[in-house]
């Protein structure tokens, strides 16, 4: 029922990673970084004895704020691309090196995103991954509701598309139960879609950001169609986990 004969599950071994970052934090009325970029470069090494599979993969990680210029104030571009290498394996391999829509909750740091598809739904041991957001300001409500700890700052909104390639695989969903199909580098899925999203204080100082996307995955056997996904992410600005 699937193209790989089997699929690891343990991945543990050490690792190291680089970074630079001269993203500017948004401040005032602004609802997004709007200047700066932000590189990664990280290393792992997985060992069998504490795992169960040996490889190496080279990770790598840019992205980058546009504003000014032909764009309205407040109006926003972020580009960001990622990719990761390891040596061609036998099977699929879990963990770090997935794809798919974000997962709704800020404890996960993805470095794949492929929004217009589930979570996790493409695996594989060498990922290049491409990610475009126009993001504009919808309102600045700044209000409360007397005593309650939540502060609403701003609503806004984000056009954005993505694209990802990969050496590994997908569920299909053409099937039942899903099996897991191989793809090479050179087929390209593609999702597209709108968010909105707000910017709230809670507790009295945690800044947070509430998310309602609706996605189109353009690959209908990868799960892809419409696709709805929500949740709350931590407003931080780094090179792994930016907003």
């Amino acid at each position: 029922m699937t193209d790989y004969p089997g699929l690891l599950t343990t991945e543990i071994g050490p690792g190291a990673w680089a970074s630079y970052n001269n993203i500017t934090p948004p401040k005032d009325y602004q609802i997004s970084p709007e200047e700066g970029y932000a590189v990664s470069l990280g290393y792992n090494y997985f060992l069998p004895n504490v795992g169960n599979t040996s490889y190496q993969v080279i990770s790598g990680l840019g992205q980058t704020y546009l504003s000014g210029g032909f764009l309205p104030d407040r109006n926003v571009i972020k580009l960001r691309a990622a990719a990761s290498v390891s040596p061609p394996q036998n099977s699929v391999l879990y963990g770090y090196q997935q794809a798919g829509g974000e997962y709704g909750f800020f404890l996960v740091n993805q470095l794949f995103i492929q929004r217009g598809y589930p979570f996790g739904e493409f695996i594989g041991h060498t990922l290049i991954n491409a990610n475009f957001e126009y993001r504009f300001p919808l309102g600045y409500p700044f209000a409360g509701s007397g005593t309650f700890p939540v502060f609403t700052e701003a609503w806004h909104m984000a056009l954005v598309a993505d694209a990802l390639t990969l050496d590994g695989g997908y569920y299909d969903s053409s099937t039942t139960p899903s099996p897991l199909r191989v793809t090479k580098l050179g087929t390209v899925y593609v999702g597209t879609g709108a968010e909105l999203k707000g910017n709230f204080q809670i507790l009295y100082g945690w800044d947070v950001m509430f998310k309602f996307g609706v996605y189109y995955g353009l690959t209908a056997n990868a799960y892809g169609g419409p696709n709805i996904q929500f949740g709350f992410w931590k407003r931080v600005v780094n090179a792994d986990f930016p907003k």
